[in-house]
């Protein structure tokens, strides 16, 4: 549950996806979508490296140590964080396992 009221909309941001070193492939091309809007990302993580995308913008892929390793531009809708339940999908061809971190920002969420 998000808390958003009924009738209300918030932004949301995505704050980090990161590849695992459970399993070595790389994690690339990734899509993410909330609530039927969907923003994917023509990126190739390798294992520890991670991306940051604010909600608007480009994404920034950075290594295990945090330096930046490529700069793109994200294809598709920032997803809408909605009140009450949201559908979240995760779509990658044949990737590792991943770790992702959603974030809003604005008006808190009660």
């Amino acid at each position: 549950m998000t808390g958003v009221p009924p009738g209300k909309s918030v932004e949301s941001r995505f704050g980090r996806l990161e590849a695992l070193r459970e399993d070595l492939r790389p994690v690339e091309n990734v899509t993410l979508a909330i609530n039927g809007a969907s923003v994917s990302f023509p990126v190739k993580l390798q294992t520890g490296w991670y991306l940051e995308y604010a909600g608007t913008g480009n994404v920034r892929v950075l290594n295990e140590n945090g330096f930046e390793q490529q700069i793109a531009k994200p294809g598709g809708t920032p997803p809408i964080v909605r009140k009450g339940s949201n559908e979240m999908r995760f779509q990658c061809p044949d990737c590792g396992p991943v770790k992702i971190t959603v974030s809003t920002h604005g008006e808190p969420l009660h």
